[in-house]
């Protein structure tokens, strides 16, 4: 139940306070580089965060539990955690060390409104982030799906922590303007849905028919 209710404080803290992220790999591209305006500090706590969730992740899956509510009410909050913290610190160190991102402006979208220039959305032009960025991005992407695919492959059927990983990808390809980046998130997006759906299939669709198939 403490977890459930950090992952609800995390969750509010970052959707109050989006641009304290920069909106991750949303628009492709740093967007701000924080560093120059004190993102290290941001930066620094949420790595620093990690390494006790990490600890309390790893001891709690030594441990079998006895019956479900004991995985519904202490593995699961802690690997939603664990991997919402995973993904806050991949996005932090995007934010912090990538150089802002070129903008531009539609000069027929933005519209006069009494005597002040009012910019719409639809009038900012975001320019295609650089080679190293895009570089950067793919390996932040490839990282939290090879983590999600660990959350499966290696801690028993970890779908919690996976889902996380996967949502954020989606998230990244429904958002993301780059070619590059966004088709990247799709396709690691796709992978990570498969891992996650493999351990259901095999325990409860393959098992069932193999209990029901006749004996020669």
């Amino acid at each position: 139940r403490i977890g459930v209710v950090i992952v609800q404080v995390d969750a509010v803290t970052v959707l109050k306070r989006p641009g304290r992220f920069c909106n991750g790999f949303e628009n492709g591209g740093g967007c701000c580089n924080s560093f120059e305006k004190g993102g290290w500090i941001s930066w620094i706590y949420w790595h620093l965060r990690r390494f006790p969730i990490k600890r309390i992740y790893d001891a709690q899956n030594r441990f079998h539990y006895k019956h479900i509510f004991e995985n519904i009410f202490i593995h699961v909050p802690f690997s939603l955690y664990h991997a919402w913290i995973l993904v806050i610190a991949v996005l932090t160190t995007y934010a912090t060390f990538t150089p802002d991102r070129p903008v531009a402006y539609d000069a027929a979208a933005i519209e006069a409104v009494s005597n002040d220039t009012a910019i719409a959305e639809a009038a900012v032009i975001y320019e295609s982030p650089g080679v190293i960025v895009q570089i950067l991005v793919v390996l932040g992407l490839l990282f939290m799906e090879c983590t999600a695919v660990a959350y499966i492959e290696k801690f028993r059927g970890d779908i919690t922590g996976a889902a996380v990983i996967a949502w954020t990808l989606y998230g990244v390809w429904s958002e993301q303007q780059d070619v590059v980046i966004r088709w990247t998130a799709f396709v690691l997006a796709l992978i990570t849905t498969f891992h996650i759906l493999k351990p259901i299939i095999l325990k409860y669709i393959l098992k069932k028919q193999v209990e029901t198939a006749p004996i020669v």
